[in-house]
């Protein structure tokens, strides 16, 4: 098998273009962060946590990827963190992704939606988990 390494790093460049690309998400934040800088200014969506694990059959292989995106708003109530989530699910759960030659995307499922205050208790916080099902391209 030809072992191309792994598809996080295509995935999360994927997965940013694919954010900062929408017209309707960019009007609705400050940026898309994969580490904010202190003092950024809300609402604004970061890509979090990554777990991969591998997702192989006797004549493939591939990836199963689990991806956390962040959204965080300062806005009273849940409405701009609803809102603004349900962009980046509605963009992120189009299984339309580059991922170059070695790696195609088979399958993007929800996994987790969360909505929460912060302990500051007037940010909010929503919470996406999405899993990406990844096959490489070559024989096994």
């Amino acid at each position: 098998m030809i072992d191309h390494g792994s598809a996080v790093y295509y995935l999360s460049k994927n997965i940013r273009e694919k954010l900062e690309a929408s017209p309707i998400l960019m009007d609705s934040i400050q940026g898309v962060y994969d580490e904010p800088i202190e003092f950024t200014q809300l609402p604004i969506v970061t890509l979090g946590e990554v777990t991969t694990a591998k997702w192989n059959s006797k004549t493939s292989y591939g990836q199963e990827i689990t991806y956390t995106i962040h959204v965080f708003s300062k806005h009273r109530g849940m409405k701009e963190v609803n809102q603004i989530t349900n962009f980046v699910m509605q963009i992120l759960t189009d299984p339309d992704y580059d991922l170059g030659d070695d790696f195609s995307m088979e399958l993007v499922d929800l996994e987790l939606e969360e909505y929460i205050r912060e302990p500051d208790g007037y940010s909010r916080h929503g919470i996406l988990r999405l899993r990406y099902f990844i096959s490489q391209e070559g024989e096994r």
